[in-house]
């Protein structure tokens, strides 16, 4: 894993429209800027965490894509550009997953407490998270159920690749 300084600002990142749905005031995406500290490179075949990891951030795909694999090395789902990544481990405070690159992947990096601070100080960017939450939630349901075989899980698969588009 290679960590980099944040060398950006978002009115030049890739996910700009996507990070500016929230529609804060000035004020607040200065603070929504100010969390974004870091940026992380994983190269193909390499872990952005693992189980037993503890959950420090939240990361958000900024280009390349992640498989989300289990202890039986069955894949569990996909994370593309403009996803959110690790939010499943807010109950434990643990990851208990691996993460995968696919290919050389970046992700913007966000402090989970200062994500934490943020939901409690701007009311829109609490009910913009929990869109981010509700979206995810829907996405995984729709594309896993345990009932169907492999040819409808694949079939699954693309509708939920198109759904993102």
């Amino acid at each position: 894993m290679a960590f980099t300084k944040k060398s950006h600002t978002c009115n030049i990142c890739s996910l700009k429209e996507f990070c500016h749905d929230i529609e804060l005031n000035s004020q607040e995406l200065l603070q929504f800027e100010k969390i974004t500290s870091r940026k992380i490179v994983v190269e193909k075949g390499g872990f952005l965490f693992e189980p037993g990891d503890s959950v420090a951030a939240i990361y958000v795909v900024q280009s390349g894509s992640v498989k989300l694999v289990n202890g039986k090395a069955k894949i569990i789902d996909f994370y593309f550009s403009g996803d959110f990544i690790g939010l499943d481990a807010f109950d434990s405070s643990l990851h208990k997953t691996n993460a995968i690159a696919i290919e050389q992947t970046i992700f913007c990096i966000y402090d989970y407490t200062a994500i934490m601070k943020l939901i409690n100080k701007i009311p829109r960017f609490s009910q913009f998270f929990l869109k981010i939450l509700s979206k995810q939630l829907a996405q995984h349901f729709s594309s896993f159920n345990r009932h169907m075989d492999a040819t409808q899980r694949i079939c699954s698969f693309f509708k939920n690749i198109s759904d993102r588009n």
